[in-house]
């Protein structure tokens, strides 16, 4: 799957990846991250139903910051900052730091991307939506200063 050779060979084994549940896609992905599974690793961010499971989607997200483009990367952060189970996952503020370290590559979009993703976190905080003892995680404090002391430098 992870070779474009194979792929364009081996087309049902395409179609098998694309009806496996997103845990298996998951799996697969987090041991091979080419530019190939990234849309797998955006959606995982979108569909997580637990906090477990928006971690390992965080996780994977690491994995593949290396490989992301500007609109992977908004869309990514889009999809974490709308699905609480990331949002309140409790690795999740640590990983935002480390993916926003490894995607350099991306130079200002990647500051813009997260600092649009910190706006929309804090204003889903403010809205009331965010019980108050999940503020700490919610927030991205170390992120903030992360992106900030790069977006002045």
């Amino acid at each position: 799957m992870r070779f474009d050779l194979a792929r364009q060979r081996l087309p049902k084994l395409e179609e098998f990846f694309g009806r496996l549940h997103i845990n298996d896609q998951m799996t697969i992905a987090g041991n091979w991250p080419p530019r190939y599974f990234v849309p797998t690793v955006v959606d995982a961010l979108r569909t997580a139903g637990s906090w477990r499971g928006g971690e390992s989607a965080g996780q994977l997200l690491l994995k593949h910051a290396p490989c992301l483009d500007p609109n992977d990367l908004r869309t990514a952060l889009s999809n974490w900052a709308d699905n609480s189970q990331c949002r309140y996952a409790s690795k999740m503020p640590e990983i935002a730091v480390v993916v926003f370290q490894d995607a350099n590559h991306l130079d200002g979009a990647r500051i813009g991307a997260f600092r649009e993703f910190l706006i929309d976190v804090k204003a889903k905080m403010q809205e009331g939506r965010e019980p108050e003892e999940y503020k700490e995680y919610s927030e991205y404090p170390a992120l903030a200063e992360v992106a900030n002391s790069w977006g002045s430098a």
